[in-house]
């Protein structure tokens, strides 16, 4: 593994980016857990898909 990040570079944790990108997954699973909640009956967690999709591998 030859890329990695240097030692002196300080990388902030928490972004913008990694705020909006959680409200807007979280909004997506959430409405569509409660549809299928009120639809089917059927309830299922979605924190793991939300997971899954998040780490999908980019292009």
């Amino acid at each position: 593994m030859t890329d990695r990040v240097p030692d002196h570079l300080d990388l902030p944790e928490l972004t913008l980016r990694g705020l909006v990108l959680g409200a807007l997954i979280t909004l997506v699973f959430t409405a569509s857990n409660v549809y299928l909640g009120l639809k089917v009956g059927l309830t299922f967690a979605s924190s793991i898909p939300a997971a899954v999709a998040y780490c999908w591998p980019r292009g």
